[in-house]
């Protein structure tokens, strides 16, 4: 009699080939699904999570991160460089072949909006001058007299925001120890008002355009006639609200006199002294200084 044999062991073979066969066609189906995009912002700014995402072909790419780049306008996804190729969003497809790729964001520069620079306020054809006066007057011993002056004005000054005030003066020869003391500081401290005051030499200064500066928070200027020579100064006033309030004291010395000598702004013609030399000190700041606070004391007792 013949012996049966059970078909159960052939049969788990061929399920476990079939098994091993399925699983294989998985992996590669799975392998082909996972696709890695770079994207490429081309100047822009991502967060570090949007730089790469996981797509699967035959699918669409789905949301699509949004760089930003200053002054430029986001285009799009594009699959080469420049914004050229194809144009990538949420619902296109991915290739059924595709493979790792990048896209490349494109750019549009915003349009450059061209503004007139703001038109500076007329310099007035007809500025009117600083009145001086010569103050006191002092010998030197050695031929030679100082003198002192004061530039100012006796009346108040109505400063309004946003529009300037001009004047001009003359610094003569022979000048030393220019001083300019601050007549409105303390309204400037007590907040009633202030301003700049811009020096220029032979031309009207702009807030740009000058040789000297006196901020509203100085009581007072110091400088030697090195840096300001003779010649005709023009003196802007830049208040910083409305008010009303005084011009500084502008006071300097002149020598007068002496032998030949001298230096700096001291030129005095051949048969006048300058800065050096014998004789008595001079001590121009001091003087100046006494000058103006006298003229302080005319100004509060006026401004009472």
């Amino acid at each position: 009699m013949p012996i049966m044999t059970s078909p159960k062991p052939a049969l788990r073979a061929n399920a476990a080939v079939l098994l091993a066969f399925a699983l294989a066609i998985a992996c590669l189906a799975h392998a082909r699904a996972a696709v890695t995009v770079t994207l490429d912002p081309q100047g822009g700014a991502l967060d570090g999570a949007d730089a790469t995402l996981t797509v699967t072909p035959g699918q669409p790419y789905g949301a699509l991160p949004v760089p930003v780049k200053p002054k430029f306008t986001f285009l799009g996804w594009w699959t080469l460089l420049d914004g050229t190729g194809a144009l990538v969003t949420p619902s296109a497809t991915v290739a059924t072949d595709a493979g790792a790729q990048t896209l490349y964001a494109k750019w549009q520069a915003h349009p450059v909006i061209q503004t007139a620079p703001a038109a500076a306020a007329p310099v007035p054809s007809d500025i009117p001058e600083f009145p001086g006066s010569e103050g006191a007057s002092q010998s030197l011993g050695d031929g030679r007299t100082q003198h002192i002056w004061t530039h100012t004005l006796m009346t108040p000054l109505s400063f309004t925001s946003g529009a300037s005030l001009y004047y001009k003066m003359t610094i003569p020869q022979n000048t030393i120890g220019l001083l300019i003391q601050c007549m409105n500081h303390q309204d400037y401290l007590l907040g009633r008002g202030g301003y700049d005051i811009y020096l220029k030499r032979g031309e009207p200064p702009t807030t740009s355009f000058y040789d000297h500066k006196i901020a509203k928070s100085l009581s007072s200027y110091n400088r030697g006639t090195e840096d300001m020579p003779a010649g005709v100064w023009y003196i802007m006033f830049v208040p910083d609200n409305t008010f009303t309030g005084f011009a500084p004291i502008i006071g300097y010395s002149v020598i007068t006199g002496g032998s030949t000598g001298g230096g700096g702004n001291n030129n005095l013609p051949a048969s006048s002294g300058g800065g050096g030399g014998g004789g008595a000190p001079m001590l121009p700041a001091l003087a100046l200084l006494g000058a103006a606070l006298v003229m302080r004391a005319r100004f509060i007792n006026r401004k009472k």
